[in-house]
């Protein structure tokens, strides 16, 4: 069964871009697709991806790592699944964005890496709050298409621990409502909120 995990965000791409060009380097891993970026050089990748790092609103995880993991037993080709990549990013909001595709090799099992960035080009951080529920809709409807199968036990989609811990965090935001620059404080919270990914509002509720 096809599985697609999603990384954990990091406040930039320079950790994901290093772990997949790095398996290039070894010879490990092998560009394979990328769509919104016009020079695929390692120096012009890292500049591109820096750029959109530089927003001017208060965003603290907005890297996109994710890899797509066809089973053995999955008929789909590399050219099915590089499409259904396409298709998948576009359908989460990411099809505006610069993001490369790499084929792993490191193991028995060839799978690929998705690196782009949660910033849309007007440095808005995109929408994912229900990322994987997002994720789970669209591969049961396109699994026949792209020719694999889904998880019997599961839903395909996996997530690594986004909610970071308080070490990662800092410290506490305190809001006073009846202290001095109460818009200041309130850019505060909504910045220390904003470290965290949330799978619902409800998520995002508690942290305020």
């Amino acid at each position: 069964a096809m599985i697609v995990e999603i990384e954990q965000a990091h406040p930039s791409c320079k950790n994901t871009l290093d772990y997949n060009e790095n398996k290039v380097a070894r010879g490990t891993a092998e560009l394979v697709a990328f769509c919104n970026i016009e020079d695929t050089s390692r120096e012009a990748v890292y500049e591109l991806f820096e750029r959109y790092e530089h927003t001017r609103y208060p965003v603290k995880r907005l890297s996109f790592h994710a890899s797509v993991n066809p089973s053995e037993k999955d008929e789909c080709s590399e050219e099915q699944v590089i499409e259904f990549i396409a298709e998948m990013m576009n359908h989460m909001g990411y099809g505006d964005c610069p993001y490369l595709v790499y084929r792993h090799f490191d193991i028995d099992r060839i799978h690929y890496h998705i690196v782009s960035v949660r910033i849309d080009r007007n440095g808005r951080k995109i929408d994912c709050l229900y990322e994987r529920k997002t994720l789970r809709a669209f591969m049961r409807k396109v699994a026949e298409r792209y020719s694999f199968s889904m998880a019997e036990k599961g839903d395909g989609v996996k997530s690594r621990n986004n909610i970071c811990s308080e070490s990662e965090i800092g410290h506490r935001v305190v809001f006073n409502p009846r202290g001095q620059d109460f818009s200041g404080q309130l850019m505060k919270v909504f910045e220390y909120a904003l470290q965290y990914d949330f799978d619902g509002f409800e998520q995002l509720a508690c942290v305020l």
